[in-house]
């Protein structure tokens, strides 16, 4: 498990009031939510205006990191690389060595 989620508000919130934790997609629908909550909260009140809203974010304080909206209007977010090590699923220290046939 990511630490740097673990350690948030969301996590420890979604945790207690659902009794497991939480997963990417959850922790993506609950930064959609604020972000749409904050955009709203700015004045944007149709879908063209929500729409530019939305293109326009950037470095929006998400549960793991900043959120940005690329120029293809795709959202960018911090990644961490996973591996699989005694059977567990944890974050890789170091990149992962390619494999050659």
């Amino acid at each position: 498990m990511d630490t740097s989620l673990t350690r948030t508000p969301f996590y420890k919130s979604y945790s207690h009031i659902y009794k497991e934790a939480p997963s990417v997609f959850e922790s993506q629908a609950y930064d959609t939510g604020l972000a749409l909550r904050s955009i709203i909260e700015s004045g944007s009140r149709s879908r063209v205006a929500l729409r530019d809203s939305l293109s326009r974010i950037k470095n929006f304080n998400g549960t793991v990191g900043a959120i940005s909206v690329s120029d293809d209007r795709e959202f960018t977010r911090p990644l961490s690389l996973l591996t699989v090590k005694d059977g567990k699923i944890e974050i890789a220290k170091e990149p992962a060595q390619s494999i050659k046939n």
